[in-house]
């Protein structure tokens, strides 16, 4: 299983030492098409007609009751039927991510998943020679990792550009409380978005935002790539 950056608690101070989840989480059950209802045995349509048997055809009630049958027999397999597409398709055509199970998707995909989220979710955008890897685990945090050509997701090596996104109650409390415990470098930069570092390799690097309830960390096995992607604006909400 891939090994993610450290990252805090939702609590707002997240240690050090923590590792975030890796992408083996909880098994989820496999995300399939569930079997549309039986329609089972139908009542009986057109009681009438079968009281009136042994009259001619096309007389009394039993010839009545034909058009009725039809209509029944009709809308009940279109409705089996819409049921049955719907569940085929999942419904609403959302793309599924498996809480803690990493999964390579395009950037049409992450972008889908994305919408479908109630914060925002960071990316780099899309890079050259890279998939990309989405992880979510079960408490709302959010990893989108970028694997180099010819790397599946799931790859246990923790030294892959990662972005972060966690839900918190107050992004730049938390952020400060980092650069704190850290003994590191807080900085406050332009729209007053917070950064955060350590104070020597900071391999990674939080922010957070103004009224803002989501902490960013960004991840990278080089230390000078965190802090400039940060600082040129390149980490931004997938769109």
């Amino acid at each position: 299983m891939p090994e993610l950056p450290p990252h805090p608690e939702r609590s707002g101070v997240r240690s050090e030492q923590e590792q975030p989840p890796s992408g083996a989480g909880s098994e989820q059950p496999p995300i399939g098409a569930p079997e549309p209802p039986s329609q089972g045995a139908q009542p009986p349509v057109g009681e009438r007609a079968a009281a009136s048997a042994g009259q001619p055809a096309g007389s009394g009630d039993g010839a009545r009751t034909q058009p009725l049958r039809i209509i029944v027999l009709g809308g009940l397999v279109v409705a089996v039927a819409l049921i049955a597409y719907l569940l085929l398709s999942g419904g609403d055509g959302d793309e599924v991510v498996e809480p803690g199970q990493p999964q390579v998707v395009s950037a049409d995909e992450l972008r889908e998943f994305a919408d479908g989220v109630d914060h925002e979710v960071y990316w780099v955008g899309e890079r050259p020679n890279t998939s990309l890897e989405l992880t979510e685990t079960e408490d709302g945090d959010i990893y989108v990792r970028y694997l180099p050509e010819g790397v599946e997701a799931e790859d246990p090596r923790g030294e892959f550009l990662t972005i972060g996104s966690y839900p918190v109650s107050d992004g730049i409390a938390s952020v400060n409380n980092i650069g704190a415990q850290l003994g590191g470098v807080r900085q406050t930069l332009e729209g007053g978005r917070v950064m955060a570092t350590k104070a020597a390799g900071p391999t990674s690097v939080y922010f957070a935002d103004p009224d803002s309830q989501l902490q960013v960390e960004v991840y990278d096995k080089d230390p000078k790539v965190p802090v400039s992607l940060v600082l040129s604006g390149a980490v931004i909400p997938v769109s």
